[in-house]
């Protein structure tokens, strides 16, 4: 396991929190372009404090995803409209706030800090987070809150199966949190929604693992086009060995070493079953792995729609 740590600083907070938006977006594409997939390989957090200090932390599990090490900090990014646009989607759900930004200014002032070098925290001697020289309003961000709307994404066992097959229900639960941190991901960089799953204080269910997605109303196909681009990330991660390495993972791992290795307590609280590793060695086979997925629907819900995908069509059974 590798734990990289970078820190960068602007005395615009707003523009900060974009940028880190981006710079996430950017290099969740290198990530997945390198074949590496969320949980399995690599685990991305980030943070944006009102200060205008980033906090970026890639913790690499797998040798495949140490190798992209190197390149992380040097990670060109580019201030397309797309880009920006699909940034600035996030960044107004997150907040619940429009932005009436200037293009060409936000851009070049982007522009400036990326051209700021990343540093490690290693090499960091001190950093006064509570300083800020006079931040502008360059974003323009509403005074009220607007209206967003919420996208449901729940992973669920079949009933049948699960009343069957009570024994691969804490599997199922690391199986769909696995998938679940790709849609986390995927969904937001494709069409600019904040997962707020953190957000919601909700309990778990046996058998059922949900994300929870914020945007601003953006036409009656979202929820399809969402259910596309799930269809999508799915066929990449079928093709891309997502069984067999699941299966590596579980039958590898430790909690001596692996950072998030199955959350454990999680797990207990919502099936009432405590697995330990040597449990896990047991239960996570490519068999069992595919039994679960072939018994597992997506649904992604909206108010006015709901969208259902069977993983079997695409896993197989």
């Amino acid at each position: 396991m590798k734990r990289l740590v970078l820190i960068k600083r602007s005395s615009e907070p707003d523009l900060a929190h974009l940028y880190e938006h981006i710079f996430c977006d950017a290099l969740v594409k290198q990530l997945r372009d390198a074949g590496l997939f969320s949980y399995i390989d690599y685990d991305l957090q980030a943070k944006n404090y009102r200060s205008g200090f980033i906090w970026l932390e890639l913790v690499l599990f797998t040798t495949e995803a140490k190798a992209a090490e190197p390149s992380v900090a040097q990670l060109p990014v580019h201030f397309d409209s797309d880009q920006v646009a699909i940034g600035l989607k996030q960044l107004c759900a997150e907040v619940r706030r429009t932005s009436r930004f200037k293009a060409r200014e936000t851009v070049a002032a982007l522009e400036v800090l990326q051209a700021q070098p990343w540093q490690p925290l290693d090499q960091l001697m001190h950093l006064d987070a509570l300083a800020n020289p006079n931040p502008q309003d360059m974003l323009r961000f509403s005074e009220r809150k607007s209206h967003t709307n919420t996208i449901r994404c729940e992973l669920a066992s079949a009933k049948a199966f699960a009343t069957r097959h009570p024994r691969l229900i804490p599997l199922f639960h690391v199986v769909a949190s696995a998938i679940q941190s790709n849609l986390c991901e995927e969904l937001p960089v494709r069409h600019g929604f904040f997962c707020s799953t953190g957000e919601r204080n909700e309990p778990l269910i046996s058998g059922s693992e949900t994300s929870w997605f914020r945007h601003h109303p953006s036409g009656k196909k979202i929820l399809l086009d969402a259910c596309e681009t799930s269809l999508a990330l799915f066929g990449r991660m079928a093709s891309g060995g997502f069984i067999e390495r699941m299966a590596v993972l579980l039958q590898t791992g430790s909690y001596n070493s692996r950072f998030s290795f199955p959350s454990e307590l999680r797990i207990f609280e919502a099936t009432g079953t405590l697995v330990g590793g040597e449990g896990w060695r047991t239960l996570g086979t490519q068999k069992n792995i595919k039994k679960l997925l072939a018994n597992t629907t997506l649904f992604l819900e909206s108010r006015q729609n709901r969208q259902q995908l069977l993983l079997r069509e695409v896993f197989g059974s």
